[in-house]
């Protein structure tokens, strides 16, 4: 039993119970006690559970509230699930496209190709070998597009090659683009050589078309290499790679025709391959030795400097020509490493010259295109010089005319810096570059190199004689020095001399020389030329 708490009202004390209310009247000395009947439970007990179903109503309606929020954010979540479903579809579709295709021309790149290629090979696996046809197209000059349209020629041309390209196609054809200028077909089930024989001769005639592309009209050409499968490989590396070496006998060839690979290319490539393994070799081992061909001054017959010329006597194949080897090192990139060797070496034997009294000797140094193109060509040469303490001005570095026919900027802002510097520049072989005479005296150059088929001839065929003169003329005019090199007997000489040719360089003073037996012949020379002048 629950008792109420106890009021007091007057003298009167009041306590209630659950059951029944009692009243407890005090008056002292007495107490009354009045008890009253209990109340009508059924009433207290109906409002109560009213009370309780009011609440536990307001309890399912806050509930069912909540229901129909989830439920309706649910069917919000599943649209929103619905949409991200199929953006995540598209963008997967979007990535996969571009993952497996040229952002420029839309085509199938190397990956696709590759892939493609790898999935024909094994279809065949355990069967007879299906035949295939890889065409490997590379274009013919395309850098120049680029180098003198700019590079958004350069695309708009290979946006039209590709469609020019799909053109020469059968359906079911794969055609990729690989890199630059580079695109590959792929030929499934030929019957012979003449399927992709006929199908390379459609391409070299659409592309040698002209081509309208930012107001100007260009002729370019296509040089194609073919393998076979399964004749020349029947793996993809295998077909990728010979029938690049089949569109690099095209380019051999002349340009804009095609080449099927075969055991003479194969004999040729096996031969580079060997060479390259046997060059990184010799440089690993220091092999390589720099030689040096003396440089005379004509007027006063003194050595007046010398050429740095790399050599490479092989233990096995001996002396191996330049030739050969260097054009493996500029297409390896091994020329950066070995044109390095050249400078300091040549620089640093340069200086024990002149410690030895040959103040006015000068050292010339072949720098390769790709040297030129290297971000640190500049630093090199200036450490070069620094390190043994050479004046710069006793550096000649010396290009091809060639090298700068191609119109490089880039090259030609690195040899203004070395002229600024107090390096002199030299073009090298001048006479057959085919550059234009109206820039020569914009070029950073303070030196000519005739080249040595006019040098050759110049004692008995006039017209030789007419442009060895010339050039000489010009130069001077110009305020360049000029070299006569190929200089091989006394008439050439006596010729260079009478049309005031600065230097001579060639066999008639002696080839290149390793440094010891250059140094005796350095010796030697001055002596001889005291006595001749005493005489």
């Amino acid at each position: 039993m629950c008792l109420l708490p106890i009021l007091k009202i007057r003298s009167v004390w009041v306590t209630a119970i659950i059951d029944a209310i009692v009243l407890v009247v005090l008056f002292v000395p007495w107490v009354y006690v009045f008890v009253f009947r209990p109340l009508n439970l059924q009433i207290i007990e109906r409002k109560r559970v009213e009370d309780a179903l009011r609440l536990a109503n307001a309890e399912i309606d806050k509930v069912n509230c909540q229901l129909e929020t989830a439920l309706l954010a649910s069917k919000e979540y599943a649209v929103f699930l619905e949409i991200a479903k199929g953006e995540i579809e598209e963008n997967a579709v979007e990535l996969s496209h571009q993952a497996t295709h040229d952002a420029l021309t839309g085509l199938p790149n190397r990956h696709y190709f590759e892939q493609h290629l790898s999935k024909l090979i094994k279809s065949a696996s355990g069967k007879k070998l299906r035949s295939l046809a890889v065409l490997f197209i590379d274009l013919d000059n395309f850098k120049m597009v680029n180098d003198t349209l700019g590079h958004k020629a350069g695309d708009a041309l290979l946006v039209d090659t590709a469609a020019r390209l799909s053109s020469c196609l059968r359906e079911g054809d794969i055609l990729a683009r690989m890199d630059g200028d580079e695109f590959t077909i792929l030929l499934d089930n030929i019957n012979s050589k003449d399927a992709p024989a006929k199908v390379a001769q459609r391409i070299l005639e659409q592309i040698s078309m002209p081509y309208e592309i930012v107001g100007s009209r260009l002729v370019i050409g296509a040089s194609i290499g073919v393998s076979i499968c399964p004749d020349n490989a029947t793996d993809v590396v295998g077909l990728l790679k010979f029938a690049d070496a089949a569109m690099y006998k095209a380019k051999e060839m002349g340009r804009n025709n095609c080449q099927f690979f075969s055991d003479e290319i194969s004999q040729a490539n096996m031969t580079r391959i060997e060479m390259e393994q046997d060059l990184r070799l010799a440089i690993e081992r220091d092999m390589l030795k720099v030689y040096y061909q003396p440089i005379v001054d004509i007027k006063t017959m003194q050595i007046a400097g010398a050429e740095a010329l790399l050599r490479w006597d092989h233990p096995e194949k001996g002396m191996i020509s330049p030739g050969m080897f260097i054009p493996v090192a500029e297409e390896t990139g091994l020329i950066l490493q070995m044109g390095k060797l050249v400078l300091e070496t040549a620089c640093k034997q340069c200086r024990s010259w002149h410690d030895m009294g040959y103040d006015d000797f000068e050292m010339s140094v072949n720098v390769s295109p790709i040297q030129l193109s290297d971000i640190g060509f500049v630093s090199e040469v200036d450490e070069a010089l620094s390190q043994v303490g050479l004046p710069p001005g006793s550096l000649k570095i010396e290009v091809t005319e060639t090298t700068l026919a191609k119109n490089e900027n880039d090259e030609l802002d690195v040899l203004g810096i070395l002229k600024s510097l107090g390096v002199s520049i030299c073009l090298d072989d001048f006479g057959v570059g085919f550059s234009s005479l109206s820039r020569l005296n914009k070029l950073p150059i303070s030196h000519l190199k005739i080249d040595g088929y006019f040098i050759r001839n110049c004692d008995q065929n006039q017209n030789d004689r007419a442009m060895t003169e010339s050039i000489i003329v010009m130069a001077h005019n110009l305020g360049m020095r000029v070299t006569a090199e190929w200089v091989e007997d006394q008439e050439q000489m006596a010729t260079i001399r009478s049309l005031d040719c600065d230097y001579a360089q060639g066999y008639l003073i002696s080839p290149a020389l390793a440094a010891d037996a250059f140094e005796s012949f350095l010796k030697d020379w001055s002596a001889s030329q005291q006595s001749r002048d005493a005489a």
